[in-house]
């Protein structure tokens, strides 16, 4: 396993045909790509049945697709015990259904207490979890022989980083809603848990189901990534709770604001926790107008006094050459310097920032953008929130299209120009730098 550490090796187990390749063929292909690394790096080893290989132990991430026939979850439990030798270099391990996931049958696209308690059981070297695109079955707690039964929560155990992307509850199948219930119940089983990650999904208190279980007072969170809607806030007490066990540990929030709804969720939380964080990623980039945000002081709802110890700050923001109305702001041109400088002053003076990124997601055309951006932005006063932390020592910006739309070289230059004549003492003083990016390939499902 040493020798293709380097290289990100993927074993993908899955049934396609038939005819697919037999397993000493492919066996041979590893042995040939072993020492080709960027070769390894980029297979994907496809079987067609659930055989042990004296090869397997080479590949360290392991994706498993349910809907594939004959591929369920549960069979992956088996597969892992006829194969004991590979269960100590697994280190990354994926549940994942293509497509939409109520066109395939429950066996196909159900996670449960018994799949996720064998599964951490099983494998003492996994440090990565990724549920996307399944359902969540609390009832399934016994195996496919109905007599083992999972004893749910196992007892916790450390895992670095824990992915819920695109994750529903199976009674909501329906309305794609995750239950927050259900959540919790998933973070019982890891203590501490490095990171984790709600990736594009609805979540929703359900009130009216089995009692809210605690929050796992043991789980000690160091970074809590959300890129997720809400169908309804949670009441206070609740998001209190909660957030009041992740101050314990929190360090680092990346958290994506497309909505007041979701505004308010991130106050609640920087209100609790922003005294010890350290790092926070604020994605703005599908937003337009908050409704709540208005004058005097639009960022006051997110308690950004309270972030005496941070250290880095990172802002996903957009720039559009096009007119919008709004309670807030006229021109959504004015977007990544009107939503900066103001987020800046609201910043404690006290904090010891270091490194500020900011990521300018582009629209339009070039003209309209240097028209709005140029007249319509006291640049003074971005240089003076900037110039205002004296640890800060790089500023990184990076301007690239707005995804999902084609923008013209010449725009993208247009607002990188500017960011770097109107802020030149920065850029002299060596701290700002100002990076184009003109090809964004599409993000993945369940990923900014």
């Amino acid at each position: 396993m040493a020798a293709v550490a380097p290289a990100l090796a993927a074993l993908s187990v899955m049934t396609l045909r038939e005819r697919d390749l037999p397993t000493e063929l492919t066996d041979a292909i590893i042995d040939h790509l072993h020492d080709d690394k960027p070769s390894l790096q980029n297979c994907a080893l496809v079987s067609s049945a659930w055989l042990e290989s004296s090869r397997y132990h080479l590949f360290y991430a392991v994706r498993v697709r349910g809907e594939l026939p004959g591929r369920s979850f549960a069979e992956f439990l088996a597969f892992l015990a006829a194969a004991p030798h590979i269960r100590d270099t697994i280190r990354e391990l994926t549940f994942r259904v293509n497509g939409k996931i109520a066109a395939h049958p429950p066996a196909t696209r159900c996670v449960g207490p018994h799949i996720l308690a064998t599964v951490l059981k099983t494998l003492p070297a996994l440090r990565a979890l990724a549920l996307d695109n399944v359902s969540w079955d609390r009832n399934l707690i016994a195996g496919g022989d109905g007599r083992t039964v999972a004893a749910w929560p196992p007892a916790p155990r450390a895992l670095g980083v824990l992915t819920l992307s695109r994750v529903v509850t199976e009674e909501f199948l329906a309305a794609r809603i995750f239950r927050l219930n259900d959540a919790f119940e998933v973070l019982f089983a890891f203590a501490p848990l490095g990171t984790l990650r709600l990736l594009s999904m609805t979540l929703e208190l359900n009130l009216r189901g089995p009692a809210l279980p605690a929050f796992p007072p043991a789980l000690r969170l160091g970074a809590y990534t959300v890129h997720a809607n809400y169908a309804r806030i949670p009441p206070a007490p609740v998001l209190d709770a909660i957030h009041a066990t992740m101050a314990r540990s929190l360090r680092a929030v990346d958290f994506a604001v497309r909505s007041d709804e979701e505004a308010a969720v991130l106050g609640n939380l920087l209100r609790v926790v922003g005294g010890t964080l350290e790092a926070l990623a604020l994605d703005m980039s599908d937003m337009t107008v908050l409704r709540a945000f208005n004058a005097p002081g639009p960022w006051h709802a997110l308690h950004l006094p309270t972030l005496g110890a941070l250290r880095a700050l990172e802002l996903h923001v957009w720039s559009s050459g096009a007119h919008v109305r709004g309670d807030l702001f006229t021109y959504d041109g004015q977007w990544c310097v009107c939503s900066v400088a103001p987020l800046l002053a609201y910043l404690p003076a006290r904090a010891p920032l270091a490194r500020v990124r900011l990521v300018v997601h582009v629209a339009g055309y070039a003209h309209a953008l240097r028209a709005h951006l140029a007249d319509g932005v006291d640049w003074a006063v971005l240089l003076h929130e900037l110039q205002r932390f004296p640890t800060l020592g790089a500023v990184a910006v990076e301007v690239r299209p707005r995804r999902g739309q084609h923008v013209r070289g010449d725009a993208l230059d247009a607002v990188a120009d500017l960011l770097e004549s109107r802020l030149a003492p920065l850029v002299d003083a060596g701290v700002m730098t100002v990076e184009v990016t003109e090809d964004v390939a599409p993000p993945a499902r369940g990923e900014r």
